[in-house]
C-alpha cells in the first residue's frame, strides 16, 4: 500500500489516516509497527520518504530542483524536518548525498 499508493507523499499523513486506510485502530497499527519493526509509525513513514528523496536526489531529471523541493515532493512538510531526518538516517545532508 505504501509503495503502490505512495501515501507517504502526503505531508499531512497521520496515524489516523493510515489506520483508517487499513480499517484498523490507531492503537493496533502503532502496536504492530512497534512490535514487528521496532519503530514508530512516523519512523515507518519517514523511511519511505527518505527512500523517495534518495531516488530523486540521484535522478538527473531532478537536478534542476532544489533539495528542499525534493524533500517536499517526498512528503516532508518542512525543510528542517527533511534535513534532520535525512541526516539522521543517512549520515550526510541531502545536499551532500546528491553530490555522491
Amino acid at each position: 500500500m505504501m509503495d503502490e499508493e505512495e501515501l507517504y507523499k502526503n505531508p499531512l499523513l497521520s496515524r489516523s489516516d493510515l489506520s483508517n486506510r487499513l480499517e484498523t485502530s490507531e492503537r493496533y497499527l502503532s502496536q504492530i509497527i512497534n512490535q514487528e519493526l521496532n519503530k514508530s509509525v512516523i519512523q515507518f513513514v519517514n523511511e519511505y520518504r527518505i527512500e523517495a528523496a534518495k531516488n530523486l536526489l540521484q535522478n538527473p531529471v531532478f537536478n534542476k530542483y532544489s533539495v528542499e523541493a525534493i524533500g517536499m515532493e517526498a512528503g516532508f512538510k518542512s525543510k528542517s524536518v527533511f534535513y534532520s531526518t535525512f541526516k539522521t538516517s543517512e549520515g550526510v545532508s541531502p545536499g551532500a548525498y546528491r553530490k555522491l
